[in-house]
């Protein structure tokens, strides 16, 4: 995703003016931070003034680390192929920017869920604790992995993603850190993770495909009220 022909400058412009939700979506959201710590990771949603949706520069999003701002547009398509940065957005307690055309956005969550999650969560586990188990240990990787699986299994049994973590699943992820357990044990935590993750996935009540016909009749009225003035 580049933004053709639209320097940084004006980028940070479109992210900033059109951000209809902007929220936590690191250690904090998840309730996964130390007192006082926070990775200050955040998702921005923005709508794209006209010229730079349908003319010939595009706007698609903005980069500024630990800060990523995406088009709407762009938000849409990544939640929907299941990426866990959009669908935490979706969920995040963590909101600093919320315009009424963002808490629509959240409004409509259900409508992003479906079964073709399982596939997506299963499949990054696995890509995961390959690493996990070759040469790139590490306690920090192993919390995201374990907070993956247990979100992915929440949402296929669900249909919904609660946030911060609920117990018990917190404390046993927090534990991989603050009680500095040995590698051994950790993988087995992966190892269980990844079986209640299989075992919600082929039990999922959830819709086998998301509801995109409801999702992109809302995306296309967001657009033409934004462009008229309304956020």
């Amino acid at each position: 995703m580049q933004n053709a022909s639209v320097d940084r400058d004006q980028s940070e412009r479109i992210a900033r003016d059109g951000a209809i939700l902007r929220c936590g979506v690191g250690l904090a959201a998840h309730g996964l931070a130390r007192d006082g710590e926070d990775d200050g990771e955040e998702l921005v949603v923005a709508i794209e003034p006209p010229a730079f949706a349908i003319g010939l520069e595009r706007w698609e999003r903005h980069v500024d680390k630990p800060v990523v701002a995406y088009s709407l547009r762009t938000f849409v398509m990544l939640a929907l192929q299941g990426n866990a940065s959009a669908l935490i957005a979706l969920y995040s307690p963590a909101i600093t920017v919320a315009t009424d055309l963002g808490n629509e956005l959240r409004a409509l969550a259900p409508a992003f869920i479906s079964g073709r999650l399982a596939d997506r969560y299963a499949g990054y586990l696995r890509a995961q604790k390959a690493r996990l188990y070759g040469t790139h240990y590490d306690i920090t990787y192993a919390m995201n992995v374990l907070r993956f699986a247990e979100q992915g299994r929440e949402l296929l049994e669900t249909g919904e993603l609660a946030l911060p973590l609920p117990e018990p699943a917190r404390s046993r992820i927090i534990e991989v850190r603050d009680e500095h357990l040995h590698r051994e044990s950790v993988l087995a935590r992966v190892d269980e993770a990844e079986r209640l993750l299989e075992r919600a996935r082929y039990r999922t009540l959830l819709a086998d495909e998301p509801d995109t016909a409801r999702i992109e009749t809302w995306m296309v009225e967001a657009y033409s009220r934004a462009w008229s003035g309304e956020r």
